[in-house]
C-alpha cells in the first residue's frame, strides 16, 4: 500500500506544484500551455491516471479497513464512481482529446459543458471520491482528497488563461 499511497499523493502533489507555478509564474506557465502537443497530453493524462492507479491499489490494500456497510460502500460510492466516469467520458468527448489536453480550443457550450466550466473535472472528482467511499479506506480517502483539491486547482488557474 505504500507505494500506491505514494504514487497517488505523488501525482496530485506534482499537479499540484504544476499549477501553482503556472499561477505564480504566468509568464512561464506549464498548465494550460500556450500551444498543445501530443508531449503535453501524455504527461497531463499520465498524472491523472497515476493519481487513478494510486488511489485504486491503496484502496485493493486496505479494502473496508473502516468496515462500512456493504450498501454504502457499494451503492453510494460504486454508483458515485461509475455516474463520475461516464460524466467524465461525455466532457471528454464533447470537447475532444486534444481541447482536454491543452491545446487551445473555442469555448465549448454544449453538453455537459451547457451546465458548467470544467465538467471533466467535476466527473474526476465524483469518481475519486465513489472509490473512497467504496473502498472504506484512509489511502484511498487521502488520494481522492488530494486528486480533488488539484483538480479545484486546476480549474481556477485554466480560467485566467483560457477563453472566456
Amino acid at each position: 500500500m505504500g507505494s500506491d499511497l505514494a504514487l497517488g499523493l505523488g501525482a496530485a502533489g506534482l499537479w499540484v506544484c504544476i499549477l501553482l507555478w503556472s499561477a505564480l509564474l504566468p509568464g512561464r506557465r506549464i498548465w494550460p500551455p500556450r500551444n498543445g502537443a501530443w508531449m503535453t497530453a501524455a504527461w497531463a493524462w499520465g498524472l491523472t491516471i497515476a493519481i487513478y492507479m494510486g488511489q485504486i491499489g491503496a484502496a485493493a490494500a486496505d479494502w473496508n479497513a473502516w468496515g462500512w456497510p456493504a450498501w454504502l460502500r457499494h451503492g453510494l460510492g460504486g454508483g458515485l464512481s461509475v455516474l463520475g466516469s461516464a460524466y467524465q467520458s461525455w466532457a471528454v468527448l464533447v470537447l475532444g482529446l486534444k481541447g482536454t489536453s491543452g491545446w487551445p480550443v473555442a469555448r465549448e457550450a454544449r453538453g455537459p459543458y451547457a451546465q458548467m466550466r470544467h465538467p471533466q473535472y467535476a466527473g474526476q472528482m465524483a469518481t475519486f471520491l465513489g472509490i473512497a467511499i467504496w473502498a472504506a479506506s484512509p489511502a484511498a480517502w487521502a488520494i481522492g482528497l488530494a486528486g480533488c483539491g488539484a483538480l479545484i486547482l486546476a480549474g481556477r488557474v485554466e480560467d485566467r488563461f483560457l477563453p472566456a
